[in-house]
């Protein structure tokens, strides 16, 4: 059975890590990196 999850609560910010920009909980992936090769490539 699969589990809802808020997205809200997998992209954090944190001052320190990858230039403050928004990525994904526990990695160090930038969300707009990730956008760019899901949607424009």
């Amino acid at each position: 059975m699969q589990t809802l999850t808020d997205i809200g609560t997998l992209i954090v910010r944190t001052p320190g890590t990858c230039g403050g920009r928004p990525r994904t909980q526990y990695k160090r992936v930038i969300t707009e990196k990730k956008y760019a090769e899901t949607y424009l490539y």
